[in-house]
């Protein structure tokens, strides 16, 4: 293929300033959506925008489906024992009981093997480990599961939080999809365990409660603008989402992206790209890829001359991941040569058509080509959860995905021609586990 832009063309990131403005995300705390902390990064992104002079900048609102937990219990009858849980978020309200069934992943496989021994899943509750539970909650509501009891993969006694749907379902009111029909819960792993111990000496029943209030809310995506030199309507987006899951800092996911976007405004501010350079930051990503839904709604007229889509997302991971090319499958060689320049290898592929999994989708969906450099797996230990803080970013991998996404965008903004074409969505469930 042969990149026509060289790497020593594009102002280079400083890995000092990038961490400081990481630090400056992280300070403001929790951003869980329709929280004060992620009104507080919308208005610190807008002001970062502004004082770099970026073009066109403004906040693009709009509603989604909010959610507040109350309470949760997950109790094993008969044994006095309660496990600690967090609320499935979108599971419904309400109690369940039912006989236990371990069902591994909870994928098809899983479901397709307990009924091919006769065992029937409807009016059961499920329990199984299923961190990335929007792929596998709908598809258990349809066979009329009782309950969800997802298990955390955390350690120190920390719980995940997770949604029970994820993009593309009920994304518009009346939300229809959206909240699944069943109450859910994540357990805390060493409980799992005592869990998985009785299951295996015999029946256990279980009583699920999830309560929860849902309401509609408002959020926006803050944008800005590198003006193109010569091809004034065609553009190339990069973004990062701004909002966290439902504790802690969340320093790498996504304040990790962020730091990368306001550095990239900085460093970036007096290119004169060939193209147009979208700079977005988007709200509620982690409900459901909301904000890059409605870029991707209200900027429908544009779709089809962006040239490209980049994800920043969960930068830095401390566990040594392997270098991976999340991209549909027009984007991905270009994007694991773009990697490869900066020397990021890319150690491997995943096909992001064919799952939901981040803000990537809505675009591949619009027909976008779109990638996210990324090191998985494994996940990040503490994923979703209160310890995802600033002493477990390791800044050097930030740095290097954070190079190797900036160079994607900067040659899919000033090459002079771009032949890619238009992506092709496939959504089906794919098992994300390691072979």
């Amino acid at each position: 293929m042969g990149a026509d832009v060289p790497l020593r063309d594009m102002p280079g990131l400083d890995g000092s300033s990038l961490w400081q403005r990481l630090e400056r995300v992280a300070d403001l705390g929790n951003r869980f959506g329709g929280t004060p902390g992620e009104q507080r990064c919308r208005d610190l992104v807008q002001a970062e925008f502004d004082a770099a002079g970026l073009a066109n900048v403004r906040a693009e609102a709009f509603p989604f489906l909010g959610y507040a937990p109350e309470s949760t219990t997950c109790a094993v009858l008969g044994e006095e024992m309660v496990l600690p849980s967090a609320p499935l978020q979108y599971s419904a309200e309400g109690v369940a009981e039912g006989e236990a069934v371990y069902l591994g992943s909870c994928g098809p496989a899983e479901m397709a093997a307990a009924e091919g021994r006769g065992v029937s899943l409807r009016g059961k509750v499920v329990v199984g480990h299923a961190s990335f539970a929007w792929l596998v909650a709908p598809a258990l509501a349809e066979k009329g599961i009782a309950a969800l009891v997802n298990i955390s993969e955390a350690a120190d006694g920390l719980l995940g939080h997770f949604p029970a749907a994820f993009y593309p379902r009920g994304l518009e009111p009346p939300w229809e999809g959206r909240v699944q029909p069943l109450p859910g819960v994540t357990i805390e792993r060493e409980a799992a365990r005592r869990l998985l111990s009785l299951l295996s000496l015999g029946p256990v029943r279980l009583r699920v409660e999830h309560r929860g209030r849902y309401a509609e809310q408002s959020s926006a995506n803050v944008i800005g603008e590198i003006p193109s030199t010569e091809l004034a309507r065609e553009r190339v987006v990069i973004g990062a989402h701004y909002d966290t899951q439902a504790e802690g800092p969340g320093a790498a996911d996504n304040a990790t992206g962020v730091a990368t976007l306001l550095e990239l405004a900085e460093r970036w501010r007096a290119l004169e790209p060939r193209r147009t350079i979208v700079l977005c930051a988007f709200g509620i990503e982690e409900l459901a890829a909301w904000g890059s839904y409605h870029y991707c709604r209200a900027h429908e007229d544009e779709l089809t001359l962006t040239r490209g889509m980049v994800n920043l997302d969960a930068l830095g991971l401390p566990a040594p991941g392997t270098r991976v090319i999340v991209a549909d499958n027009e984007m991905t060689p270009y994007a694991a040569e773009s990697a490869a320049l900066t020397g990021y290898e890319p150690e491997g592929t995943i096909d992001a058509s064919l799952y939901a999994w981040g803000d990537h989708n809505p675009f591949i969906d619009a027909g976008v080509p779109a990638a996210w450099i990324w090191r998985y797996p494994p996940q990040h230990p503490y994923y979703h959860t209160a310890g995802d803080v600033l002493r477990y970013v390791d800044a050097a991998r930030m740095l290097d995905v954070a190079t190797a996404s900036a160079y994607l965008t900067y040659r899919l903004a000033n090459e002079p021609e771009v032949a890619l074409g238009r992506s092709r969505p496939a959504q089906r469930f794919v098992d994300l586990r390691p072979a």
